[in-house]
């Protein structure tokens, strides 16, 4: 019975010279998100623009268009990357692609 309450005395006073410490800094992350949503401006993208898939679209993935970086989706099928595509619909940030035809 004695061991229990020293074990709790013990446990209390690590508490309470935990909470207030820097040693839970330890568990915390620290790192800054630096990416962003796709800024979708009309003199730089719109539907027919045709662009380069940088990764495999399945369904989702990155394309350039000139010379900005996109965040794209595939509608129909799963396309391989350098692949040229065509924008056929944008929704806000999101931005629907199709494997050009002609490519």
């Amino acid at each position: 019975m004695i061991w229990i309450i020293i074990i709790s005395i013990i446990v209390i006073c690590l508490l309470i010279w935990l909470v207030p410490s820097n040693f839970w800094k330890i568990f915390t992350l620290e790192t800054e998100i630096e990416s962003k949503v796709n800024v979708v401006e009309k003199d730089t993208i719109a539907v027919g623009s045709i662009g380069i898939t940088l990764s495999r679209l399945a369904p989702g993935g990155t394309a350039i268009f000139g010379t900005e970086y996109y965040e794209v989706q595939s509608l129909k099928d799963f396309i391989d990357e350098n692949t040229k595509i065509k924008v056929i619909k944008i929704e806000g940030s999101k931005i629907l692609v199709i494997k050009e035809e002609n490519s």
